[in-house]
């Protein structure tokens, strides 16, 4: 398996790495916006992934469980020298809770991360909006419908003010995620507590996904 990395480093920086894991859809691509220099210009070390099938990482998506992309995240962290902190979006999120419960990290950031219990508030409202591109996931056994234009992107991911150019730049990378992955967020062990592990959780008001009371 070959996965897609962003890996940079400054001239002089900390001591601790960074590894960067996206959500469903997307790829290392989404934190290449800016976000990884503003990191490494902080004089951090980072290192973004692409888990399989996603970006230009080898692989296929279409049937990836949960585990497989933990797998992914493990053999990155495992190459490392130093334990890194792990930093995940979305699905990506759900992913470093499972990796902190098994392996030692340096620290862990989950930002509007699916909760450990599953996306239920999710999948509910994506039911309920868009029932006929659920049931066409569902079938197909890909959540790619769900992102099949750029309304829907807008909806899922920005707010109305959003700039028409970056929603057009995000649908244009976007990929069809696993279905069999989305089932694997509502089954496993429950979340462990890690004690002494450093961790901050994120979430923003206007998240249409992951909203403020989910991150609580």
């Amino acid at each position: 398996m070959s996965l897609e990395t962003i890996h940079r480093k400054p001239d002089n920086g900390h001591a601790t790495p960074i590894v960067l894991l996206h959500g469903a859809w997307h790829g290392a691509w989404a934190w290449d916006n800016g976000f990884v220099d503003r990191l490494v210009d902080g004089g951090f070390e980072v290192l973004a992934l692409s888990l399989r099938g996603h970006g230009d990482s080898s692989g296929s998506a279409r049937f990836a469980s949960l585990g497989k992309y933990l797998a992914d995240l493990s053999s990155v962290v495992e190459d490392l020298d130093r334990a890194p902190v792990v930093v995940g979006h979305s699905i990506g999120g759900l992913i470093t809770q499972r990796l902190i419960a098994k392996r030692p990290v340096a620290g862990a950031v989950l930002m509007a991360s699916v909760s450990p219990r599953g996306p239920w508030a999710l999948t509910l409202s994506t039911a309920t909006k868009h029932p006929w591109l659920f049931a066409k996931s569902a079938v197909t056994l890909s959540l790619g419908p769900l992102v099949s234009s750029e309304s829907l992107v807008r909806d899922l991911f920005f707010t109305t003010d959003t700039p028409e150019q970056l929603v057009g730049w995000t649908s244009e990378r976007l990929m069809a995620e696993s279905y069999i992955a989305y089932v694997g967020m509502f089954l496993g062990a429950p979340a462990k507590k890690v004690k002494g592990l450093p961790m901050l959780v994120i979430g923003a008001d206007w998240d249409a996904v992951f909203p403020p009371t989910v991150v609580r």
